[in-house]
């Protein structure tokens, strides 16, 4: 029905004002890769912004209205008569076909036992066509109704049936958000945190922690300026402002190399074995970050990371 494609419109021309760059999704994620994920990001961080306001607290409080429930109110406006319009038509319609009084309106349950009672004397193909026709007046009348007095389940959601000229337009919002998901699980998965995070005005900070064998003190205990400031024997801790996540193929490769450079190093400094202990990931509201790593060359020998 055409209001569907004004909803469309209507919600991404929104979108669009609040710096949405529906360019960033291609037609077909599912085979193409989005050029720029910066931008799948930002959408989606503006999607979550919305979502606030579309739950029921805000939806039904007109002192809490936002411009996505001007936007939201406008459209109802637009469509509202067309659809009373319609029904108020197809009515007329019906009633001529079965004689009845146009100016009676009579429930649709009287609608479909009189169709009943007249299928002898119809076209096979004009009743199917008066039954189809009683049914959408059927489904509009309720969907009108719905926008009126909604109809929650008992743990306070919508419930599943006709869904209101307000819900297909909160639903738009809904879609966007599943198709950026969805091209995030496919083609950034091993960032899907990261990004999901970012888009809720969180940040993923990864610290590789060091400890030295034999030492009770728990090296996390201390800040990240203490173990940039004070490296142990043999060591050397690197700041960074890069994201590098360690496979678990890297976290066992990097400690083997660590075992054999213990072996190395116990002859010229005996404190100077350590190994990489664990990867902490811990999600924190803005702020930098800084990562501590060390590896190990193929002969034993240390390099920055």
């Amino acid at each position: 029905t055409w209001w569907l494609g004004l909803i469309e419109q209507e919600v991404e021309n929104f979108l669009v004002s609040l710096g949405y760059d529906v360019s960033a999704v291609p037609y077909d994620y599912t085979i193409e890769e989005p050029r720029d994920v910066d931008k799948v990001a930002d959408n989606l961080k503006i999607l979550k912004q919305q979502f606030k306001y579309l739950q029921p607290e805000f939806m039904n409080d007109k002192e809490k209205h936002q411009p996505v429930h001007k936007m939201i109110e406008a459209i109802k406006e637009e469509v509202t008569p067309t659809i009373t319009g319609f029904i108020r038509s197809s009515r007329v319609v019906v009633s001529f076909y079965l004689d009845l009084p146009v100016d009676e309106n009579p429930p649709i349950s009287r609608l479909l036992e009189e169709l009943e009672k007249k299928k002898d004397k119809f076209d096979a193909v004009l009743w199917e066509m008066v039954e189809d026709l009683i049914k959408d007046v059927e489904y509009l009348e309720e969907m009108l109704e719905l926008e009126e007095n909604p109809v929650t389940s008992a743990d306070g959601g919508l419930t599943l049936g006709v869904v209101p000229i307000s819900g297909i337009i909160v639903g738009k919002f809904y879609r966007y958000e599943n198709e950026i998901l969805t091209v995030i699980q496919i083609w950034y998965e091993d960032r899907a945190e990261e990004l999901i995070a970012r888009a809720e005005g969180k940040e993923i900070k990864k610290e590789i922690v060091q400890q030295e064998e034999g030492d009770g003190e728990e090296e996390g205990k201390k800040t990240l300026k203490e173990k940039l400031s004070t490296p142990r024997s043999g060591t050397r801790l690197i700041s960074t402002t890069s994201d590098p996540m360690l496979s678990k193929e890297d976290r066992e490769r990097a400690s083997g190399r660590a075992k054999r450079a213990e072996g190395k190093g116990e002859e010229e400094e005996e404190d100077s074995s350590i190994s990489i202990q664990e990867v902490k990931i811990s999600s924190q509201e803005g702020g930098g970050r800084a990562i501590l790593s060390r590896s190990w060359d193929d002969e034993g020998g240390e390099k920055e990371k």
